[in-house]
């Protein structure tokens, strides 16, 4: 399928998604998930990475990098809606309604971790790769904020995204690349670290 792995996004639904849904389910009253989630965060995942090939790249079969991927199945997450907080719908709690823009930043930033983690493995350099991967043990670090909170911000910027059907994948794309960059140089490392010469 050019690219698309369905049997790679069944184990990041299996280790991932499904697991952290049921964390919400049971912290969160009134959960309701959805039917058929897996396939439809799947179609969609496939219908915003095929978009971005035929809209925004020059060679249509090549694949996509990892942070135009990550933010693909970001989107299928948002579009999917996946859960919906009964009793927050009802009286209008923006707040318990994140669930979902949780849901796609937390797998977004754990599939762009195992994904830069990958690209590590490609390293020449052992201590350079060494150097890379005391950066990506943890998490993803977001940097400070001037206003508010920057995972608020985030979370805040895909709330909107899908509130107003205005998915941009290259917007995204930049952002977590954004990230990724932030989290080298923070640690003293070029931002090229895994340019292909």
């Amino acid at each position: 399928m050019n690219g698309l792995d369905y049997a790679s996004y069944e184990k990041y639904f299996d280790a991932i998604i499904a697991p952290v849904i049921s964390e919400y389910c049971d912290s969160t009253a009134d959960v309701v998930v959805l039917p058929n989630i897996k396939d439809k965060i799947w179609n969609y995942y496939v219908e915003f990475n095929e978009h971005c090939k035929n809209e925004y790249m020059r060679d249509k079969n090549k694949l996509l990098d990892r942070h135009k991927v990550v933010a693909c199945y970001m989107f299928a997450i948002l579009k999917t809606n996946p859960m919906v907080c009964v009793i927050a719908f009802q009286n209008g709690d923006k707040s318990s309604m994140l669930l979902n823009e949780r849901l796609a930043l937390c797998f977004g930033m754990t599939l762009l971790r195992a994904l830069i983690c990958d690209e590590i493995e490609k390293l020449d350099d052992s201590e350079l790769k060494e150097k890379v991967t005391a950066v990506f043990e943890n998490d993803i670090l977001f940097p400070q904020a001037n206003h508010g909170d920057y995972k608020g911000n985030l979370l805040s910027q895909l709330y909107h995204t899908k509130s107003e059907s205005n998915y941009n994948v290259l917007g995204l794309a930049e952002t977590l690349y954004l990230l990724e960059v932030f989290n080298l140089v923070k640690n003293g490392i070029q931002e090229d670290v895994f340019k292909k010469e």
